[in-house]
């Protein structure tokens, strides 16, 4: 490239890939203007477009659609027969406003000798460019493993164009017992590379107080086709049918877009819970927008 400092030629550049709909090449041009000149202006203006164009991108992507998943799971235990388990679930998402969205889900699992259906409710409100949050609740009816009911909230702040922060918290009541879950957490985004790394803390308290704790952290890598790809790894504590063991897990997948509106999503994790099994799934799932 001609004269690679001048940064009027690089923004003339970015501006052009723009309007003719190259945003991967007006991405790249923009990038390297920040990374020389932090405070440009003009580099201020294009990005703001960008993310304009993104937000228009997605009002339009996210109206109304559904997802439908399917896993198995080959399951050793210390003490008994190994089993297979499966996992089907449904939900049905969409747009009720510029900046609200809500979706609906049920999941069966079954485990052979028993089976939950857990229904679940999400409102996702927009509160500003940079602030989101939401609020869920769920229920299992006559639940052996799963919770029979519990509330979900979160919020993700930006504070600055490639970081957010993020919080959750989650309180459930199972047959035997309660507990509350806390993440904290950080999504740095490598705009250059298209990656977003993620952290979070996992904190989570019995109905008698006794804290244990965990981390988990996920990369996630987005090509200019439409795809992506995602890996991970956590340890944490997590409770099944009222009792709380500590789970290592490592997992990996990707979405693929085969039309506009429809999606592929296909993953494998592995799960060691401590004192109780190891688990090894894979699960394959669609997606369609209307």
């Amino acid at each position: 490239m001609l004269a690679p400092d001048d940064m009027d030629i690089r923004a003339a550049l970015a501006r052009a890939y723009l309007w003719s709909g190259d945003r991967s090449a007006a991405q790249r041009e923009l990038a390297g203007i920040e990374d020389r000149s932090p405070g440009n202006t003009e580099a201020a203006a294009i990005r703001e477009q960008l993310e304009k164009d993104d937000s228009s991108v997605e009002e339009a992507g996210r109206r109304w659609g559904f997802a439908v998943a399917q896993s198995f799971s080959h399951v050793n235990f210390a003490n008994r027969p190994s089993r297979t388990w499966a996992d089907t679930s449904f939900a049905f998402f969409g747009n009720v406003g510029r900046t609200t969205a809500v979706s609906f889900g049920v999941e069966r699992e079954d485990r052979r000798t028993a089976t939950d259906t857990r229904f679940e409710a999400r409102l996702d409100q927009q509160f500003g460019s940079g602030l989101r949050g939401y609020v869920a609740v769920a229920a299992t009816p006559n639940a052996n493993f799963r919770e029979k009911w519990g509330v979900t909230g979160g919020v993700e702040a930006d504070v600055a164009s490639f970081a957010t922060l993020l919080a959750d918290v989650r309180h459930a009541e199972y047959q035997d017992a309660s507990v509350t879950v806390f993440q904290p957490g950080m999504r740095v985004a490598v705009r250059k590379l298209g990656v977003n790394a993620t952290v979070r803390m996992i904190n989570l308290w019995d109905e008698e107080g006794t804290h244990r704790s965990g981390v988990s952290g996920r990369l996630d890598k987005a090509f200019s086709s439409g795809a992506t790809l995602f890996a991970g790894a956590a340890t944490y504590p997590d409770t099944e049918a009222g009792i709380t063991r500590q789970v290592h897990s490592l997992f990996a997948g990707g979405t693929v877009p085969l039309t506009q509106k429809v999606s592929v999503r296909a993953g494998v994790d592995y799960d060691r819970r401590r004192e109780t099994y190891t688990r090894k799934g894979a699960s394959l799932g669609i997606q369609v927008r209307f």
